[in-house]
């Protein structure tokens, strides 16, 4: 089975586009500052081994809209844009302001040695974050002590010779800095129909080889339930877009598990029963393929900032989250190996479902075009033809 790439994907930033429209009257609070903690490990300092459980400060910053979301209407699925400011224009020294207040609440926390800073799209986008301020706000960082290691996430696009010798003329060791780039899936129809990443593969290895060029560490973004594949297809496409990654010089791997944002197309998707979270399961099924010496450079993240829709679970899958978390800081497999021992009727329904999507063995190409029939139908009934 053929796909008719361009045309699915014309369909795909249109619609996008008009999911995304509420957003063009969005004028985000500048003076709160959106701070959480994400559960992770904090690499080795100096003689100190990894610290377990660190809760890594992260900052997010109101910025300009992300130029994918302006261009092509962004990631299905991504609702960082909700904290941006479509009706006026953010200027630089207002972003810097809204970083040095959350670096003041940051430096007064007993546990900064690794920190994160976000924006709606990527840090590097001059459009969102000017290079003079980009640089200000690395150096602040930089210089201040005891603070090790530094992350920012960049889309491809942006990570290029001068964006990047902009930042490590103001860091004392460039491998101090870890910027991260969402690759999603390796899988060309999937990351292009199923995410609308609007990136090309060659794109991406370009950027990791870059950043190893100038001693900069890549983190790469890989994400579990996209829509318009089962889930058997998600965790394959999740373990071998891992696999890739390392093959191309990531020095490690974030998988994410996909919210139900507002204002994505996914979240009108899930409102039309047209998708179905990802469950915990997936997830352990991702890690349980792949090799231990693999697994110790995975990490597991869930960005709570903006809020995503709460999605009732089962207590079995509550208690799997649980576990979940406490592996999420420890990397310790015992806790995966626990997970697995729960018993409940859903989860052995979830199991036996996916049993029969590995059995049924669609193609990505079947999966995609029977996924676009029904959803493009349920769109067009609702909101007219799609131009």
């Amino acid at each position: 089975m053929k796909i008719d790439l361009d045309s699915y994907k014309n369909i795909l930033i249109n619609v996008m586009k008009e999911v995304r429209s509420p957003m063009k009257y969005f004028t985000s609070d500048t003076e709160t500052v959106y701070l959480y903690f994400e559960k992770t490990i904090l690499p080795a300092i100096g003689t100190r081994s990894d610290e377990k459980n660190y809760m890594m400060p992260f900052l997010i910053l109101v910025t300009n809209p992300c130029s994918h979301i302006l261009r092509s209407g962004g990631c299905t699925m991504c609702g960082y844009s909700n904290l941006a400011t479509f009706k006026k224009d953010i200027l630089g020294d207002l972003v810097y302001e809204q970083f040095k207040k959350g670096f003041e609440i940051i430096k007064k926390i007993p546990h900064h040695e690794m920190v994160a800073i976000g924006t709606a799209g990527s840090f590097l986008d001059p459009n969102e974050i000017p290079y003079d301020i980009q640089a200000r706000i690395i150096e602040d960082l930089n210089s201040c002590n005891g603070i090790n290691y530094i992350n920012i996430e960049a889309r491809a696009e942006y990570i290029n010779k001068g964006a990047l010798e902009n930042l490590v003329k103001v860091v004392d060791n460039p491998y101090k800095l870890a910027i991260g780039v969402g690759l999603e899936s390796s899988n060309d129809l999937i990351r292009e129909l199923c995410v609308n990443k609007c990136m090309t593969i060659d794109l991406f290895v370009h950027a990791i080889k870059l950043l190893k060029e100038y001693n900069i560490s890549p983190t790469v973004y890989v994400t579990i339930g996209k829509p318009f594949i089962n889930n058997w297809t998600n965790i394959i496409d999740a373990v071998e877009t891992i696999k890739f990654a390392f093959q191309h010089g990531a020095d490690r791997v974030v998988l994410l598990s996909i919210g139900v944002q507002p204002n994505s197309l996914v979240e009108w998707l899930y409102k039309h029963n047209l998708y179905e979270p990802i469950k915990v399961w997936a997830i352990i099924e991702v890690l349980k393929k792949l090799p231990g010496e693999t697994r110790k450079d995975i990490l597991i993240a869930n960005p709570r900032l903006p809020k995503h829709l709460e999605i009732q679970e089962s207590n079995c899958v509550q208690t799997a989250t649980e576990l979940l978390n406490e592996y999420k800081g420890t990397l310790d497999y015992r806790f995966i190996e626990a997970i697995d021992m729960l018993s409940s009727p859903d989860k052995r329904e979830w199991y036996s479902n996916l049993e029969k999507e590995r059995e049924a063995n669609l193609s990505v190409e079947e999966q995609i075009t029977n996924s676009y029939t029904h959803w493009m139908e349920v769109w067009e009934n609702e909101h007219g033809r799609i131009f």
